[in-house]
């Protein structure tokens, strides 16, 4: 089977593009699946939290109790009924309001755990959870059962007010206070278990569906790598030795060098590239004379050079002689251009040859033929054009120049002297060349940077 190098790039491109598509899309599944994960594990700690929070809150006010029927500290009792006010919700929450809340002494308590705008009951709290509905049953009951002995830790408290301490103490102390006690964290306990095996079950679920994804992204891996290997290998076989090889045949044509074989690897791309490579190298050989013949531009100002000129122009002269048709010539020269040279070298002399013919280009037609006539020396021919309109032309060329410097690594200001000629009925072309060539002389004997129409 023939396979291009188009053909066999494309269905690499296909195969990769399958495989990163591929391998996104599973990328953006595990993504997803770590997040419902991670989301699912914050629930379910918020939850338990929550569930935690209540059996705190029941310990919290039997401690309290327990501190103020034996102390007769106050402060265990207004800290009681703080921690039954936040529950009910009739107080403002404290920020971070944790487990070690009330462990803190004061002021460090309230600098530390300042209080929110939040007036949100356990319970409210309780019911924005996913919890379900035998879950939620727990919880109330356990909630209900700590409001029911918030009534024997009142009695207490009213001991105390009667002053019968040894009551007090022996209502909180008693075996059905902590009967009551064991029936508020039954539901808790029952409640903490199955959450526990719910997020067991999930997390097998989940841990297999990420395992899953990672092995698939893993083969995907895999795959890529093992096509990149055979691509490269295909790639060295159908273009990287065929190309090493053409650039030693370029580099032996280059060099002129005839001993070399002609080797075809593939029939591909490259294969006719080959073939056509020697096709024109015979040409190439049997051309090189006559091209070189030919050559027409100056290699410095891609211009045409002065044999180009000549050839290019005297059609228009024959046309303009047989015609009778207007047609002039300018010739330019830059003033003082060996003082460019001494002062800043033939680099930047160079570049200001360039420079001046690409600001007189700019100002020619398309039909006016342009050429270095010799070293600093150039010469335009006008079809079409009279004297007059020569002479505006050349004029506005002078002054263009004269006006914009030469900006490169220095700056530097030019002028050019410009000789202007109309033909004549002259029989030579040469000769309307020298008239305007004398133009020019005079131009530059006359003091430079300025026009002389030919006599």
């Amino acid at each position: 089977m023939k396979l291009s190098i188009r053909l066999f790039g494309k269905l690499l491109s296909l195969i990769l593009v399958v495989i990163f598509f591929t391998f996104i899309y599973f990328i953006n599944s595990l993504y997803h699946t770590m997040q419902e994960y991670s989301e699912y594990k914050q629930i379910k700690y918020n939850m338990i939290t929550k569930s935690d929070e209540l059996r705190r809150s029941s310990n919290n006010l039997t401690r309290f109790a327990r501190n103020y029927v034996v102390t007769k500290d106050k402060t265990y009792k207004d800290n009681y009924y703080k921690v039954l006010e936040i529950r009910n919700g009739t107080r403002f929450k404290p920020e971070n309001y944790n487990r070690i809340y009330w462990s803190i002494l004061e002021p460090l308590r309230t600098n530390t755990h300042p209080n929110t705008n939040i007036k949100s009951s356990l319970i409210d709290e309780i019911k924005e959870l996913p919890y379900t509905k035998d879950q939620l049953i727990l919880l109330k009951t356990s909630l209900a059962k700590s409001n029911s002995l918030v009534n024997l830790e009142l009695k207490a408290f009213n001991a105390i007010k009667e002053n019968n301490q040894k009551l007090a103490i022996k209502i909180l102390y008693s075996d059905k206070y902590k009967l009551a006690k064991h029936n508020i964290m039954i539901p808790i306990s029952n409640l903490l278990d199955s959450t526990h095996k719910e997020y067991q079950i999930y997390k097998k679920d989940m841990t297999k569906k990420i395992n899953n994804l990672f092995r698939i992204i893993f083969i995907l891996v895999i795959s890529g790598i093992s096509i990149f290997f055979i691509a490269l290998f295909l790639l060295r076989k159908k273009v990287l030795i065929p190309i090493e090889y053409l650039m030693k045949i370029i580099n032996k044509i280059k060099n002129d060098e005839k001993d070399f074989e002609k080797i075809i690897y593939c029939n591909d791309e490259i294969g006719i590239f080959t073939e056509q490579l020697f096709q024109m190298k015979e040409q190439r050989d049997n051309d090189f004379e006559k091209l070189k013949q030919l050559s027409i531009t100056d290699s410095l100002t891609g211009i045409k050079n002065r044999r180009s000129f000549f050839e290019s122009s005297e059609k228009f002269f024959k046309l303009a002689r047989r015609k009778e048709l207007s047609l002039s010539i300018i010739m330019l020269d830059i003033d003082f251009f060996k003082k460019v040279n001494d002062t800043y070298g033939h680099i930047v002399g160079d570049e200001i040859l360039k420079f001046l013919v690409k600001t007189v280009d700019n100002e020619l037609r398309d039909s006016d033929i342009f050429a270095r006539y010799g070293g600093e020396e150039f010469v335009i021919m006008l079809p079409d054009t009279n004297l007059q309109g020569a002479f505006k032309t050349a004029e506005k060329i002078r002054k263009i120049v004269e006006n914009f410097p030469y900006k490169g690594e220095v700056e530097v200001s030019i002028t050019i002297s410009l000789g202007v000629a109309q033909f004549k009925n002259e029989k030579i072309f040469n000769d309307l060349i020298i008239r305007a060539d004398k133009a020019l002389y005079r131009a530059k004997d006359g003091g430079r940077n300025m026009v002389v129409q030919s006599e």
